[in-house]
């Protein structure tokens, strides 16, 4: 069985029966590749296909599992997490070989007691494109410089974290399931540039909700630091509005907006430095933490 195969069973299984359509959807692919494969595990004995009048009084066809497909998709399901534990422990064994191979970065970076400084970065107009509440990871990219910028950093030793609201989630406008899959773009675009996210720390909750973690609360930012022993004194928070800028100076972070001159207001909270580009913020945070090298790129 292949994996398109696999995931079709997989669909089928999560909502007991379903349109040829909406599978197309959950598994994207084409109404005739869905169609071939409906047909193949039909006459595998794995899908029945049952025949009703939709609204418009036309024949119509909706799919479920039988038995044999059930217990089929156990099996497969098994399978396919063995090969995937048998990827992980591989890729494990390329990090663990990396980690070792570039222990001189975390030495150099690591304080005397030991704390490790971070950059905490806003999502949504900071390494994003903010598109108001993305639902889909179709509406997800990336802000040019944000990789190389964050390559670079990440190359000296600063430990990288995301740190954003998305009321979306508590207002209704988007499901948990739809914000994990914009946020899975996001991680997956910066690692294919070679961009290793450390964590992820994101507030769900909607304004009125009353809720210690949503932005300018720096308690994102204080569980980072206790997670990863970050020293927050030598850390920096990015962003591009002032809840951001506010946010990493309740930290004890020093600041940085990415933001043009011309979009800053009167009320603006001042950031310890702005730029209108990755590339100065790359730079104004490698010449503070490392005053004495140059840094040539």
């Amino acid at each position: 069985m292949n994996e398109a195969q696999f995931r079709t069973l997989r669909e089928l299984s999560s909502e007991g029966e379903i349109s040829q359509r909406d599978l197309s959807k959950r598994i994207g692919l084409s109404l005739g590749s869905v169609n071939f494969i409906l047909k193949e595990l039909i006459k595998q004995g794995y899908v029945k296909a049952q025949r009703f009048k939709n609204s418009n009084n036309k024949a119509a066809y909706i799919y479920v599992l039988t038995p044999k497909g059930i217990n089929e998709r156990v099996r497969q399901t098994q399978y396919f997490l063995r090969l995937k534990m048998e990827e992980y422990e591989k890729l494990q064994r390329e990090i663990d070989d990396l980690r070792q191979e570039n222990a001189h970065l975390d030495e150099n970076a690591a304080g005397t007691d030991g704390k490790r400084p971070a950059v905490f970065i806003d999502r949504d107009g900071t390494i994003m494109v903010d598109v108001g509440y993305p639902k889909y990871a179709r509406q997800v990219s990336l802000i040019p410089g944000a990789v190389r910028a964050l390559r670079e950093l990440r190359r000296q030793g600063f430990l990288i974290i995301i740190i954003s609201n998305q009321s979306g989630i508590g207002r209704g406008y988007m499901t948990r399931r739809q914000a994990d899959n914009v946020h899975k773009r996001v991680i997956s675009l910066l690692a294919n540039s070679g961009v290793e996210i450390d964590d992820a720390c994101y507030c769900p909750h909607a304004p009125d909700e009353g809720c210690k973690c949503r932005k300018p609360s720096p308690e994102m930012l204080f569980e980072a630091a206790r997670k990863f022993n970050i020293d927050l004194s030598r850390s920096f928070m990015i962003g591009d509005r002032d809840v951001d800028i506010e946010t990493g100076r309740n930290a004890g972070c020093r600041t940085l907006c990415l933001r043009s001159v011309e979009n800053r207001t009167a009320e603006s909270i001042l950031a310890d430095y702005e730029s209108g580009d990755w590339e100065g913020l790359m730079r104004y945070i490698l010449d503070s933490a490392f005053p004495e090298e140059t840094n040539a790129f």
